[in-house]
C-alpha cells in the first residue's frame, strides 16, 4: 500500500502527454539509441584526431610566417642603426635621407612603411600605400613642420606633393616613445597610421650619438591589414577561420578580412574579438574569455572544443613572443562539420531507420494524448498568460461537459480582469506624468532663483559703490561751501561726475546683457573670413599701437546666427587678448579653428601672461575682472558668454597661467 501511494504520488508530477506517449517509444527509443551511439562514437575519435593534427599544422605555418614578417622590420632597423653609427647617415639632417628609405622599402616584401625622426621635431619616411605606389613624407621646417606627402619617382626623389597634413611631432607617435623611453629596440603598441584609414605596429630602434645622445628614432612598420592578408591566403578546412589577437583580447588580424578597426564619427576606433561582426570569431573570443578569467593565463598551446548553436567547434589557442617583446595569441578554430560530412551521411542513414520506427509508435501516442489534453493544454496556457498580464481568451468549441463549462467561465473571468487592469495602468501613467511635470517645473523655478539672487547681489554691490562714491564727495562739498573754502570743489566735483559715468558705463552694459536673448535678429549664414577680416579692420589701430601681430586661419566654415552678435563675440575677445597680452617677445594672437571629438571649435590664442585655473569660470562673471585698475565694467565676458548661450554654444577658456598664454574657446552652430 505504502509503495502505490509513493508511486502515485510521484506520477502526478510528471506531464499527462509524457504518461501518455512514453511507453509506445521507450523500448524502441533505447536500442536504436545505442546502435546509433556505437557508429557516432567510433566516427568522433576519427574526427579528434584529425583535427588536433591539422591544428597544429596551421598554427605553425602561421608563426613562420608572422616570424618572416616582423623580423623583416627588425632587420630594417639594425641596417639603418648600422648606417648611423657608421656614418652613413646624418640623423640631423632627415630630408636627405627620403631616396635611401624608399629604395629599402622597395626591397621589404612585408614592411610597409620605413621612417624616421630626430630629437628636433623632424620626420622623413617611405610608406607603401594600399595601391601599390611608394609615397614619400616630410616633415621639417621647410614645411613648418606639417607633414607633407610626395609622389615618388623612379629614383625615390620626391615629385608631386599629393596631401598637406596637419602638424607632425614624430616625437609623440607611439613608435618613437616606445624606444625612446626605454632607450631600446621595441614594438610599439597597435596605432592608427597618420594619413590613411589603417592600423600598424611598428618596431622601433633608438639612434644615439658617438657620446651615447639620443638623437632620434628609426622605425619600420606592417599594416595590420598585411597580417589579415597573410591568414586569409591559408586555407581552414571547408570553413575554419584563424585570428590573432593581443591578451587584452583586442582583435589584431582574422583570415575572414575583417578590418581591426572601425570608423565612429570619423575616427577609427579598435575592437575586441569578442565585439566582432563575424559571429564564428565573436563566438571563438568569448568562449575564450569564459574559460580563462584573464588571457595572460594561457602560456602554453591549449586545444579546446566549445559548442555554438549546438555545433562543436575544434580550437587550438598558442602563444606567439619574440625577442622585443611581442606577446600575442595566435587562435586556429575549425567547425566539427567540417570532417563530419561522410560520418554524418551514415549516422544520418542509421538514424532515419531508427526514426522511422520510432516515428510509427510515436504517431500513435502522439494522436491518443492530442486527443485527449489538447482542452486542457489551451486552458494552461491560457492561465499562463493571463498570470503573466497577457488577455487571451480561450476559444469554445461548444464542448457541453465539465471542460466546456470551465472553459467559459474563464474567458468571463479573464476579460473582467483585464479591464480592471487597464483601468489601474492608465491612472498609474497620468500619476507619473503629473509628479514628472512638476518635478521639471520646481528645478527650473529653483535655477532661475538663483541666478535671480547672484544677479541682485552683483547688481547692487556694483551700483553702490558709484552711489557712495557721490555721497561722499557731495557731503564734502558741502562742508567746505559752508566753510566758504572752494579750493577742492572742481576735484571733487570731478570724482563725482566720474562715478556718475561709471554707474551710466553699469547701468548701459547691464542694458546690453538684457537684451541678449530677447533683441536678436534672424539667424543667416555667416562667412567667418569676411567677418574677421571686419573686425580686424576695426581694431587695426589698436593692434598698430600695442605692436601685436594677428594671425587667421584661412578657409573658416560658414556658421549660422546673428552676424551683429557673433561680431561682438570676436571683437571682444580680440579686444581682451590686445588689453592683456602684456609685453612678450614677439606678442602673437591667433584666431582659428580645431576639431575636437565634440566637434569643430573655434578659438583666439595668445602668448600673454595666461589665467590661473582657478578663475576659469569666474572670468565669464558679471562685473568681475581680475585686473582692479584695467579698463572697462567687467562686464564684456559675460556679454559674451550669454550671446554663445543664445546661439545654442559654449565658451570656456584654456590656459595654465604660468606665462604660456591663455586659449578662449567657444562653439557656434555650422550653417547648412
Amino acid at each position: 500500500m505504502a509503495l502505490t501511494s509513493l508511486f502515485s504520488q510521484r506520477f502526478r508530477k510528471i506531464p499527462l502527454r509524457i504518461v501518455l506517449i512514453v511507453p509506445f517509444v521507450l523500448q524502441l527509443g533505447v536500442a536504436g539509441g545505442l546502435i546509433w551511439y556505437l557508429s557516432f562514437y567510433n566516427g568522433q575519435w576519427a574526427v579528434n584526431d584529425i583535427a588536433a593534427s591539422l591544428r597544429n599544422e596551421i598554427t605553425s605555418r602561421i608563426a613562420q610566417n608572422l616570424d618572416a614578417s616582423l623580423s623583416s622590420a627588425v632587420r630594417m632597423n639594425q641596417t639603418i642603426r648600422i648606417s648611423v653609427e657608421r656614418g652613413l647617415l646624418d640623423v640631423r639632417r632627415p630630408e636627405s635621407l627620403s631616396s635611401y628609405l624608399w629604395n629599402h622599402l622597395r626591397e621589404s616584401r612585408n614592411v610597409t612603411n620605413i621612417a624616421l625622426g630626430n630629437e628636433q621635431g623632424e620626420y622623413v619616411g617611405a610608406d607603401l600605400r594600399d595601391t601599390g605606389r611608394t609615397a614619400l613624407q616630410l616633415a621639417d621646417p621647410s614645411t613648418s613642420f606639417n607633414l607633407h606627402t610626395y609622389d615618388s619617382g623612379p629614383r625615390g626623389e620626391r615629385r608631386e606633393l599629393l596631401n598637406a597634413a596637419g602638424q607632425y611631432d614624430p616625437r609623440k607617435r607611439p613608435w618613437y616613445t616606445a624606444s625612446a623611453g626605454t632607450g631600446k629596440p621595441a614594438w610599439s603598441a597597435v596605432y592608427k597610421h597618420f594619413a590613411d584609414p589603417a592600423l600598424q605596429i611598428a618596431a622601433s630602434q633608438p639612434l644615439y650619438d658617438r657620446d651615447g645622445v639620443l638623437t632620434g628614432v628609426c622605425t619600420s612598420a606592417v599594416r595590420l591589414s598585411k597580417i589579415g592578408a597573410l591568414l586569409k591566403s591559408m586555407k581552414i578546412g571547408t570553413s575554419g577561420q584563424s585570428f590573432i589577437i593581443e591578451r587584452s583580447g583586442l582583435l589584431v588580424a582574422t583570415s575572414t578580412g575583417e578590418q581591426p578597426f572601425r570608423s565612429v564619427a570619423g575616427r577609427q576606433e579598435r575592437f575586441s574579438a569578442a565585439e566582432s561582426s563575424h559571429p564564428l570569431t565573436r563566438d571563438t573570443s568569448r568562449h575564450l574569455a569564459s574559460r580563462f578569467a584573464n588571457l595572460n593565463a594561457i602560456t602554453s598551446m591549449q586545444q579546446l572544443d566549445f559548442y555554438v548553436d549546438g555545433q562543436r567547434h575544434f580550437l587550438q589557442v598558442s602563444p606567439y613572443r619574440d625577442e622585443l617583446g611581442l606577446n600575442w595569441l595566435i587562435g586556429v578554430v575549425i567547425p566539427e562539420r567540417d570532417f563530419m560530412e561522410h560520418i554524418d551521411d551514415n549516422n544520418r542513414s542509421t538514424a532515419l531507420l531508427i526514426l522511422v520506427f520510432l516515428g510509427v509508435a510515436t504517431l500513435i501516442g502522439v494522436l491518443t494524448a492530442r486527443w485527449v489534453i489538447r482542452p486542457l493544454e489551451r486552458l494552461n496556457s491560457a492561465a499562463g498568460l493571463l498570470a503573466g498580464g497577457e488577455l487571451n481568451l480561450v476559444a469554445d468549441d461548444g464542448r457541453a461537459d465539465e471542460l466546456g463549462e470551465l472553459t467559459r467561465s474563464f474567458n468571463s473571468m479573464a476579460q473582467r480582469l483585464h479591464e480592471l487592469l487597464e483601468r489601474l495602468e492608465q491612472r498609474n501613467r497620468e500619476l507619473s506624468s503629473e509628479v514628472a511635470e512638476r518635478a521639471q517645473a520646481e528645478e527650473r523655478l529653483k535655477v532661475k532663483n538663483a541666478e535671480l539672487e547672484r544677479f541682485t547681489y552683483t547688481v547692487s554691490h556694483d551700483l553702490k559703490s558709484p552711489l557712495v562714491t557721490i555721497k561722499g564727495f557731495a557731503g564734502a562739498i558741502r562742508k567746505a561751501m559752508a566753510k566758504g573754502s572752494f579750493e577742492r570743489v572742481d576735484a571733487d566735483l570731478q570724482r563725482i561726475s566720474a562715478a556718475a559715468d561709471r554707474m551710466n558705463i553699469l547701468l548701459n552694459d547691464l542694458l546690453e546683457l538684457s537684451r541678449i536673448g530677447r533683441v536678436i535678429n534672424a539667424p543667416e549664414p555667416v562667412d567667418m573670413n569676411l567677418l574677421l577680416q571686419d573686425v580686424a579692420a576695426h581694431l587695426a589701430g589698436p593692434l598698430e599701437n600695442s605692436g601685436v601681430r594677428l594671425i587667421v586661419q584661412p578657409g573658416l566654415p560658414m556658421v549660422l546666427g546673428d552676424r551683429l552678435r557673433i561680431a561682438e563675440v570676436v571683437q571682444n575677445l580680440l579686444e581682451n587678448a590686445i588689453k592683456y597680452i602684456g609685453h612678450p617677445t614677439g606678442p602673437l594672437i591667433t584666431f582659428g579653428l580645431r576639431e575636437d571629438p565634440d566637434g569643430r571649435v573655434f578659438f583666439v590664442q595668445d602668448n600673454g601672461p595666461g589665467i590661473d585655473e582657478k578663475y576659469h569660470k569666474v572670468i565669464f562673471g558679471l562685473f568681475n575682472k581680475l585686473d582692479s585698475a584695467s579698463e572697462g565694467s567687467g562686464i564684456g565676458l559675460a556679454l559674451v558668454k550669454r550671446i554663445i548661450e543664445v546661439h545654442g554654444g559654449r565658451i570656456w577658456v584654456e590656459s595654465s597661467g604660468d606665462g604660456t598664454g591663455s586659449t578662449f574657446c567657444f562653439t557656434l552652430s555650422q550653417a547648412p
